[in-house]
C-alpha cells in the first residue's frame, strides 16, 4: 500500500520525536517511491485489462465486458417446479445462486443464455449481467431491472461467435446456446444449459483462448469459395 504525508509540517506532527525519517530529503524520497509505485500499479492494471480481452470478440463487447472474467450459463429456470419434476436431482434455486456467485465476482460479467425463471433469484446474482432471451423469458421489459444488457434473439459477438438460446447450426460460426437439457451433440454448437455443465458458469475468457473458433471458415470465405465454384461449373458447361 502506498501513502505519503501532504507536507513537511504534517510529517513533523506525525513524527513527534519518533525519528521516522529525519529530513525533508528523506520525505521527498518516500513520496517519489510512492508515486512510482502507483504508476506501476496503474500500468499493471492496464496490462491486466488487455490480457483479459476476449479473443475473437468485437471491440464493442470487449469494451463492455472485458477487464474482468466473463462467465456464461443458460437455463437457470429459477422457481420452475415443472422442470424440477423431470429433474429431481437439480439443486435448489438457492444452491444454484450460490454456485454461480461462488465463481462470478462483483465486477465480472455474467451472460445468461435464456430461460432465467423467477427474477427475484436473478437479482441475487453477482456481476454485470447480460441476457439473451429464451423461449420461457416473458418479454425483455420484465428483466430490465435485473440485467444490464438484454437481447431478445440471437446475437453475433464476433465474426465467428454466435450467442443464442436455442441451438443454431451454421458453417461460419460456433454457437454458444442453451435450451437443450439433455446435451445432444451438434456440429459447431456448445451447450451451456445449467443441467449439462454441472450447475456452474463456464469461464468464457479461458474457453476462447483455446481457439475454439479458429478452424471455422468465415462467412466471407464461404461466400467467395461458393461463387468461385459456381463460376467454374458454369465455365465447364459453356465449354470454356
Amino acid at each position: 500500500m502506498s501513502f505519503w504525508f501532504s507536507d513537511i509540517d504534517e510529517y513533523e506532527d506525525y513524527d513527534n520525536g519518533c525519528s521516522l525519517l529525519g529530513t525533508s530529503d528523506d520525505l521527498e524520497y518516500v513520496k517519489e517511491q510512492s508515486e512510482q509505485y502507483d504508476r506501476n500499479c496503474s500500468l499493471l492494471s492496464v496490462k491486466e485489462s488487455l490480457t483479459m480481452a476476449l479473443s475473437g470478440v468485437y471491440k464493442i463487447f470487449n469494451d463492455r465486458w472485458a477487464g474482468q472474467t466473463v462467465w456464461i450459463i443458460s437455463d437457470t429456470h429459477f422457481a420452475d417446479e415443472d422442470l424440477r419434476v423431470g429433474m429431481p436431482n437439480r439443486p435448489s434455486d438457492e444452491e444454484l445462486v450460490r454456485r454461480i456467485n461462488a465463481k462470478v465476482g462483483r465486477k465480472d460479467t455474467l451472460i445468461v443464455l435464456g430461460d432465467v425463471g423467477d427474477i427475484e433469484f436473478a437479482k441475487e446474482l453477482r456481476g454485470y449481467k447480460v441476457l439473451v432471451c429464451g423461449n420461457h423469458d416473458a418479454g425483455a421489459t420484465n428483466y430490465e431491472e435485473v440485467f444490464d444488457e438484454i437481447y431478445t434473439g440471437p446475437i453475433m459477438i464476433g465474426e465467428k461467435l454466435l450467442l443464442s438460446h436455442e441451438p443454431i447450426e451454421v458453417p461460419w460460426a460456433v454457437n454458444f446456446h442453451g435450451h437443450d437439457h439433455v446435451g445432444a451433440r451438434r456440429k459447431g454448437c456448445y451447450n451451456f444449459c445449467a443441467d449439462v455443465i454441472g450447475y456452474g458458469p463456464i469461464n468464457l475468457n479461458q474457453l476462447l483462448k483455446t481457439g475454439i473458433y479458429k478452424d471455422v471458415e468465415s462467412i466471407h470465405r464461404i461466400t467467395i469459395d461458393g461463387a468461385t465454384k459456381r463460376a467454374r461449373k458454369r465455365g465447364k458447361k459453356l465449354g470454356r
